[in-house]
């Protein structure tokens, strides 16, 4: 089975590597596959981005893999399921091509 790739918002970050995922056990992934999230789980998570060259913009989305956990913090007690990034952390997802032009933008 391939490895659920779910939408978050990057600004509901709670640690460094750690997300607000899910106020329930059910989520939506990118193919609009409704998926069960369990403990340990692997996803692959994204924020749709963009970046500017000139005139020019390139869809340029921020991606972390890592896996689900549940959130046992005092904090957003009204959310079930985090994630928590694994060691790659956050980066654009085509970075290749910022390798290629001589730059590459770290999160």
């Amino acid at each position: 089975m391939d490895v659920p790739r779910l939408v978050v918002d990057f600004n509901e970050l709670i640690e460094t590597d750690f997300i607000l995922l899910s106020k329930t056990d059910v989520r939506e992934d990118s193919s609009g596959n409704l998926i069960t999230l369990y403990e340990g789980m692997e996803v692959i998570i994204f924020e749709e981005d963009c970046i500017s060259r000139g005139d020019l913009w390139i869809k340029c989305n921020l991606i972390a893999s890592g896996v689900v956990e549940k959130n046992s913090g005092e904090f957003f007690p009204y959310v079930k399921w985090c994630c928590r990034i694994n060691e790659k952390g956050i980066y654009h997802e085509n970075e290749e091509w910022h390798r290629k032009y001589g730059e590459v933008i770290q999160c």
